[in-house]
């Protein structure tokens, strides 16, 4: 897996001479989604890490449904009405347009990763309330998907290019979205894996394949008209080539972090400069300390790896941006697992802040409420207030988890050589014990809530805030005890 001394001195040289640091604009999230027949149990799974600069507030929501009418935002100015709402989980990040995560009672997940595109012209009317829409409406990925592309065609998407996963407990999809009104999706095959970092992942199109494509009917005469694509050349049409930004396909923070996360997991020894595939057969059935360990990853074992006494061996914020990097809010896995009732059986693995220092609490879809150190406040106030400017949110909300584990990492970060060592032994002895906590806990719900909803979602609420409430807790001795 290791690329020439010579080759990795070029890239560094070549990065210092242009910044720094990544550019959280040009580099944000990383996603992993798993086929249910590549993951150890069956289950889609769909790992992320995301990823927004600034010390964030990440807030955790149970919305109920609502079976009345309801009014649905395109944005500001637009509604639409629906004749119904679903219940959903939501990863609030107040402030941002592109950083909140769904999940709904039906399985029906979704996120998104930053994937800028050539177009500077085009127009649309819709971003931050896209997902929600989604969320709110879907029974399925595949009606999911059919919203989303509803909405693009309708409204326009406002934002350059974004590559979206919507999945549900028997199959993932990839929607990506170029500025106004153009999109393409692929379907991830049961048995393999896609790798998402910040550009477009869909290659080559079988334009005859209505099972595994869908794409937007002026795909391909929009990149004609622009000059993007010329048919005359006999060139296959690719997607990601001819509508994704240059720079962000050739940026060394993209292709460094598909390169690590595909060489972990495919038979295939992939170079840096090789064409990496959409998708690909894992060597191995993946399980959940798979991918929660390349979440935390800094490129260890290869070239990019860092000297430990480089900044107190600190390997985040550095020239070449990390799977697990400074920019993190979160590192979470949604796991979908079809044969269980959707308030066990979806679930999303969270860790605050940085994967590589926080063990991953399981959160159940079947949770009533959160305790307030994971939920500033309702979830009707927190859509009304989610993009207000004039509220200090550290100091309207002293308590939550998000400042702790901010301050958490910062001080693990200023001396990361010597801090790391212990506080990753502490993480993967909790993180076993949660599994083991976690297997015993759904043999009991299982057998003893089978046909008693209410004791089952009393339990999962229970045992979700627990486990929420045991890391608060550690961190926020911790600091007291290395101030």
């Amino acid at each position: 897996m290791r690329l020439s001394t010579s080759f990795l001195v070029l890239i560094l040289t070549i990065t210092n001479c242009v910044s720094q640091t990544i550019e959280p604009s040009i580099g944000n999230c990383f996603t992993i989604i798993v086929g249910k027949n590549a993951s150890y149990d069956g289950s889609v799974l769909i790992a992320h890490n995301e990823d927004d600069a600034g010390q964030l507030l990440v807030d955790l929501h149970k919305v109920p449904e609502n079976n009345a009418p309801v009014e649905l935002l395109i944005n500001d100015s637009i509604q639409v009405k629906s004749t119904s709402r679903l219940s959903y989980l939501w990863i609030d990040i107040p402030g941002e347009k592109f950083a909140d995560t769904y999940l709904n009672e039906y399985g029906v997940s979704i996120c998104s990763n930053q994937a800028r595109s050539k177009e500077r012209e085009s127009q649309g009317m819709i971003d931050y309330h896209f997902r929600k829409i989604i969320a709110a409406k879907a029974k399925s990925a595949k009606e999911g998907l059919k919203i989303a592309t509803e909405l693009i065609e309708t409204y326009g998407y406002t934002y350059s290019g974004r590559s979206y996963t919507i999945a549900d407990p028997n199959e993932a999809w990839v929607l990506e979205i170029v500025k106004g009104k153009i999109w393409v999706a692929q379907r991830v095959p049961d048995s393999e894996i896609v790798i998402i970092p910040n550009y477009y992942v869909i290659d080559q199109i079988d334009f005859k394949d209505t099972v595994n494509y869908r794409y937007s009917t002026q795909l391909v005469s929009n990149a004609v008209e622009k000059k993007w694509y010329n048919p005359k050349d006999s060139i296959p049409f690719s997607f990601r080539k001819v509508y994704g930004d240059t720079e962000v396909i050739n940026g060394e923070w993209n292709i460094s972090r598909k390169w690590i996360a595909l060489n972990k997991f495919s038979e295939q020894h992939y170079n840096y400069f090789d064409n990496f595939p959409f998708s690909f057969e894992p060597k191995n059935v993946i399980h959940l300390e798979d991918i929660m360990n390349i979440l935390g990853n800094h490129y260890e074992g290869t070239e990019f790896e860092i000297h430990p006494d480089y900044n107190n061996g600190n390997p985040h914020g550095n020239v070449i941006m990390r799977v697990c990097s400074e920019y993190n809010q979160t590192g979470f896995i949604i796991q979908l697992r079809n044969w269980l009732t959707p308030e066990i059986g979806n679930l999303i693995w969270f860790a605050q802040r940085r994967p590589c220092i926080n063990p991953f609490v399981p959160i159940y879809f079947g949770v009533k409420k959160f305790i307030p150190e994971f939920e500033s406040r309702d979830f009707q106030e927190a859509e009304s207030l989610h993009f207000s400017d004039n509220i200090n949110l550290i100091e309207t909300y002293p308590i939550h988890s998000s400042w702790l584990f901010y301050n958490y990492a910062k001080q693990i970060d200023d001396n990361y050589t010597y801090n790391i060592d212990k506080i990753s032994k502490y993480k993967l002895s909790v993180q076993n014990q949660l599994f083991n906590e976690q297997k015993i806990f759904e043999q009991n719900m299982v057998g003893s809530f089978k046909n008693d909803k209410k004791q089952l979602v009393d339990s999962l609420t229970k045992f979700t805030n627990k486990h929420l409430k045991a890391r608060y807790t550690f961190v926020k001795q911790y600091l007291k005890e290395n101030q």
